[in-house]
């Protein structure tokens, strides 16, 4: 089941290629009758499904000196695929590194209490966005103070909602400027050699913002709580210790800077971590054992393992809310405040922009290899040739397809047509008499 946890692998499963994919090819349309899945998630199943298959096309690519070829199908291009996307995230990437200035960051961790899960789970467009204001307003409400900083920082922001078990973990990453620049235009560090301010007034404060912005929302009645007693869970997030995290400042952010970028445009997992054993009908997930990691040491490896419809089901859950933003800037980050003050900005504190990379470049960066060039003989030439579509290839693959057939011709009657209309079409005749428009 999706609870299970062991130290030890099935000694006689082999990795599977693309595991997500497969996955969701045998078990997706299965998940989809049995659970109740929105459009989005609908979607998503499909895309991924497809994603580098005979189904989306490719290219042949040929050594022009020894004839060996090799195909590379075509992605599917959602952008919450785990499968494709590496080219966009390494280009949002240069983008984030050419935002930043050149001064330390702090990497701060802001995590709601599992207490709020079943909440968040109801409301998430509202909540998710609460947890970005409440961190920018506890960072900006602290910073301001002339004991801390004295100034206004720049935040930038990308919000997760797993961890590294895939469990609903809901926190926010960021990155906050190790200082902050007045009104006069000077920039100020913090007072403290390692902290920008206290931590407990930054709990404190945090906690304070996302509770009033929570319970406003409630008495607007645009907080929808079920059986949830919320007097009474107000009360309990009161006493609960929310935690917070923060480095030490630093000025080489390329860390943090990929792994932000890397669940850019991904959600939960990637292949890598996952492995499928197809004689159990069994997900293997690895996983970073934190709460069994020794200071100084790398965190131990664990297995988690899934039923497949327990791990879509997993999955899914960390899908945002459609067209939810989630890498956000704050403060000398944000873009209508950057405009204002560039010019009042030390030149030394700016970073020298660096050029977005090529696809070539990126691809070079991708395989490790300073120049494409064959495995066989070590050519460079080549010649592409497109592949089509496989069009029959996922009624092939996958168990209980189903092709969805052509709509209905606008003069015929049925269950497509709306209900008023139907009604009306009895009431005032056959389809060749005038139908009143109803909207």
């Amino acid at each position: 089941m999706a609870n299970s946890a062991s130290t030890c692998r099935h000694s006689h499963s082999a990795p599977v290629v693309n595991t997500i994919g497969t996955i969701f090819r045998n078990f997706g349309e299965a998940y989809i009758q049995q659970y109740k899945v929105n459009l989005d998630g609908i979607k998503l199943i499909r895309d991924v499904r497809k994603c580098r298959t005979p189904a989306m096309g490719g290219i042949r690519i040929t050594c022009a000196g020894c004839a060996e070829s090799k195909v590379i199908y075509k992605s599917c291009g959602n952008s919450k695929c785990p499968i494709c996307q590496s080219i966009k995230r390494m280009r949002c990437q240069d983008k984030l590194r050419n935002r930043m200035l050149a001064v330390p960051y702090v990497h701060t961790t802001f995590t709601l209490p599992h207490l709020l899960n079943g909440l968040l789970r109801r409301n998430k467009k509202a909540l998710y966005t609460l947890l970005y204001k409440s961190s920018w307003l506890a960072t900006k409400e602290l910073s301001g103070e002339s004991e801390n900083v004295g100034g206004l920082p720049g935040m930038i922001a990308l919000m997760h909602t797993w961890g590294s078990d895939m469990k609903y973990h809901v926190h926010l990453h960021t990155l906050i400027t190790f200082g902050g620049l007045d009104e006069s235009g000077q920039f100020h560090y913090p007072k403290r050699k390692y902290k920008m301010f206290p931590y407990r007034p930054l709990k404190a404060a945090f906690r304070r913002h996302y509770l009033k912005g929570m319970t406003d929302l409630f008495n607007k009645g645009l907080l929808e709580v079920g059986p949830i007693d919320f007097s009474a869970l107000l009360k309990e997030l009161q006493a609960t210790n929310w935690v917070i995290h923060s480095t030490r400042p630093t000025l080489d952010t390329r860390v943090i800077e990929e792994y932000l970028s890397r669940y850019l445009l991904r959600i939960a997992v990637s292949n890598n971590r996952l492995n499928y054993d197809e004689i159990k009908k069994q997900v293997i997930l690895i996983y970073n054992d934190y709460r069994n990691q020794l200071e100084g040491e790398v965190a131990p490896k664990r297995n988690r393992f899934f039923d497949p419809l327990s791990f879509i089901h997993q999955f899914i859950e960390h899908l945002p809310p459609r067209y939810f933003q989630r890498m956000r800037y704050y403060g000398l980050h944000a873009p209508a405040t950057y405009r204002r003050i560039k010019d009042q900005i030390p030149s030394k504190l700016k970073r020298k922009s660096c050029t977005v990379r090529t696809l070539i470049q990126i691809l070079k960066a991708l395989l490790g290899e300073e120049m494409l060039k064959c495995a066989v003989c070590d050519g460079i030439l080549f010649t592409n040739n497109p592949i089509e579509q496989d069009l029959k290839w996922l009624e092939r693959s996958i168990p209980g397809y189903h092709k969805r057939g052509p709509p209905a011709p606008k003069h015929m009657t049925g269950p497509s047509l709306p209900h008023e209309k139907l009604v009306a079409r009895e009431k005032y005749g056959s389809k060749s008499e005038k139908v009143p428009n109803l909207h």
